[in-house]
This record gives C-alpha cells, structure tokens and sequence, in this order.
C-alpha cells in the first residue's frame, strides 16, 4: 500500500492503515499535517492521501518534535 506514495512522501509516514473504506495515516516525528501538533490524519481514497502529504505536511514545530531535536 506505501508502495504507491511517492518516496518523497512515503519516507514521512510512520503508519498507513485502511480500515472501514478509510486510510488512517500516522507522520513520523518531525513531521505534522495542517499545523503543529497534528501528527495524524484519515482520507477516503489514496490519491487523496497522496494530496494531503504533498499539500499539507510540514517540518512539525510541537513541543514534543522540538524537545527530540526533529524540528
């Protein structure tokens, strides 16, 4: 399933399920969707997904990413 994401944005992704027609999606350390803190997210289809991680994940700023050193 991660196979279809391109590297790019695959390398971000710590978890990637689908589950009741949904795809949950949890961002590795360092990294958020939409504002800080926002670690995970759900999209009903991959292409979305795929937007989601081109349009809306950025370096993650939250206290816990910056107290690891990721930010």
């Amino acid at each position: 399933m991660i196979d279809s994401i391109p590297k790019k944005y695959a390398s971000r992704i710590d978890s990637l399920k689908h589950l009741n027609s949904r795809y949950l999606v949890g961002l590795k350390s360092g990294w958020c969707v939409g504002v800080a803190g926002h670690h995970k997210f759900t999209e009903d289809e991959m292409k979305d997904v795929i937007a989601t991680m081109h349009l809306q994940t950025f370096v993650c700023e939250c206290p816990v990413c910056s107290s690891k050193g990721l930010s």
